[in-house]
């Protein structure tokens, strides 16, 4: 997988700017038949309308999952009964599955049952531990639909033209000159590069937003935060045209949202949390408030001791992907948590993908975000980033069975990809990462 990812990604990079647009179209555009077919604006309908009910959606998973050899012994083990009378008492008796539990028993987790189209889908998360699994197409098109009520909710209409600021390296950090942009016309996405954002380059971004009168930006909240500090910082004016501001993947801190209101007066600025594993989803409404969205997944939130109750692992069984069933899956991630008045729980924020910097020579920076998507590099365990200096970083590295250095050759030039030749990087390999009092790895500590 490693290797077919950088050839394509070779071949990509060489293409002239025009063909690199047109090849980000074409990929646009087999993503969308893919994800927004006729079951999508069915399932649109029944999220919207409150029609699904998170039990029966429970249930059903369940008998899924009975199929999969994984769970079938591991049901057999623990008294696991499906037709018990509370079905959420029954799922207490089942242990939790940490990301390692699901790398190692992999093959096993797989459904060999499910008959529908699926796709592979990869993630490394906040351990910085890379996964490769199966995805039903189907699941894929149910988490569009409840990420596009949340859009919806706030006033965001499907097909909205949008600027871009997630993960993905569409230009390379070798280019030199602008645009530092590429265009997905098929998705209406203008996609950015954070590798390319300094104060040498914030007019570019600031005036190709400002031309073409951008009226949503979307990313990762420590990349849109960085576009707002520049605009700042370089004294520019703030910019009208942009109405919604949404971030995922990383914590929207509140000075995050402060500063980007700053830059972008007139946007709402909004957060939501999902992951490629489909187990858990929160969605922040128009008054600010982060909801479960309980009719996708259901979430037990785990207090990491009794001190701090509020303070909670976050725990999932998704509804939607029986091709590869996750049942009380640990996220990696922590939540602060409260009760409304009606019992019913809020999440007051994501503690787990807390945004600092790798400061770059030249001004440049990449946040947790940008470090932690070698979803393919599967044989490492757990990662973490130590800024000593501005040209030395430590990679603490936690290896995987089978780990050797090819794995290690193909990291390094991963991160290449994102910081100059003139950094030094060093990998330094332990038994374990360090966890803070919360209960979290982080994957980036500075000490500049």
């Amino acid at each position: 997988m490693a290797e077919k990812l950088g050839v394509l990604n070779r071949i990509y990079y060489k293409l002239p700017v025009c063909l690199q647009n047109v090849m980000c179209g074409i990929k646009g555009y087999l993503v969308n038949k893919r994800r927004y077919n006729k079951k999508f604006y069915q399932y649109l309908k029944l999220y919207e309308n409150k029609n699904v009910i998170p039990v029966d959606e429970l249930k059903h998973f369940l008998q899924e999952a009975k199929n999969v050899p994984f769970y079938e012994k591991l049901f057999c083990k623990c008294g696991f009964d499906i037709d018990g009378k509370n079905i959420y008492e029954e799922l207490q008796k089942l242990p939790i599955l940490s990301k390692n539990d699901v790398v190692e028993n992999q093959k096993l987790i797989i459904n060999p049952r499910y008959e529908g189209e699926v796709i592979e889908i990869g993630t490394s998360g906040t351990t910085g531990a890379g996964l490769f699994f199966p995805m039903a197409v189907d699941a894929e098109v149910r988490q569009w639909a409840v990420w596009w009520r949340y859009r919806r909710n706030l006033g965001i209409q499907i097909g909205t033209w949008c600027g871009w600021f997630g993960g993905k390296i569409m230009v390379s950090k070798n280019q030199q000159k602008p645009p530092y942009w590429r265009i997905n016309k098929a998705a209406k996405q203008i996609m950015f590069s954070y590798l390319h954002l300094s104060l040498d380059t914030i007019e570019l971004y600031y005036n190709e937003i400002k031309n073409r009168s951008l009226p949503w930006l979307h990313g990762y909240a420590c990349n849109i935060y960085l576009l707002s500090s520049l605009i700042k910082e370089r004294g520019l004016p703030p910019l009208d045209c942009v109405k919604f501001v949404t971030t995922g993947s990383d914590n929207l801190l509140d000075s995050y949202r402060v500063l980007i209101r700053q830059i972008f007066p007139r946007a709402k600025v909004h957060q939501h949390y999902g992951l490629a594993e489909e187990v858990a989803n929160f969605s922040e409404d128009r008054n600010g408030v982060i909801h479960v969205d309980e009719d996708f997944a259901y979430v037990e939130f785990i207090p990491l001791s009794d001190n701090e109750p509020d303070l909670c692992r976050i725990i999932g069984t998704g509804f939607c992907n029986p091709a590869f069933p996750l049942i009380r899956y640990d996220t990696g991630d922590i939540a602060r948590v409260q009760y409304d008045e009606y019992g019913k729980i809020q999440v007051l924020m994501i503690d787990g993908r807390s945004t600092e910097y790798i400061k770059l020579p030249g001004g440049k920076r990449i946040g947790i975000t940008g470090l932690d998507n070698f979803e393919y590099l599967t044989k490492i365990k757990a990662a973490q980033y130590v800024q000593k200096t501005l040209n030395l970083i430590i990679v603490r590295v936690v290896k995987g069975e089978g780990y050797d250095e090819k794995e290690e050759n193909a990291l390094l030039n991963e991160i290449y990809t994102r910081v100059p030749q003139e950094v030094i990087v060093k990998i330094e390999y332990v038994d374990e990462i360090k966890r803070t009092k919360s209960g979290k790895i982080r994957l980036i500590i500075s000490e500049i």
